[in-house]
């Protein structure tokens, strides 16, 4: 379990969670699997990305690895019940920009 090196304990209290506030220098888009799984009722997220030059590196998937170097798409897909999301400092492609676009519909701040 990736869940940006959480212990099992904290974790244990996790499905309540509905908002979070994360500065990373690295990640893999199994943190934000493991995000969905665990916190059902997250409703704001922020992402704060410290090492711009750092991809974001996909788990066994569905979805491509080019999509796992842009954030917004990894989040767009795993987390689409998010209502508020603010993303600093981290890769978005046109493809990533038209997902959270997309998304936009549910979310009341983005």
């Amino acid at each position: 379990m990736c869940l940006f090196d959480i212990s099992d304990t904290a974790t244990e209290k996790l499905p309540l969670l509905e908002e979070l506030e994360l500065t990373l220098d690295n990640f893999s888009s199994s943190c934000f699997i493991d995000l969905q799984n665990r916190c059902p009722h997250l409703r704001t997220l922020k992402v704060n990305r410290q090492d711009y030059n750092t991809d974001v590196q996909p788990p066994d998937h569905e979805v491509t690895e080019a999509s796992y170097k842009d954030v917004a798409l990894t989040i767009a897909h795993f987390l689409p019940e998010l209502r508020h999301l603010q993303l600093i400092g981290n890769p978005m492609t046109n493809m990533g920009l038209e997902a959270m676009l997309d998304l936009r519909r549910s979310m009341s701040k983005i």
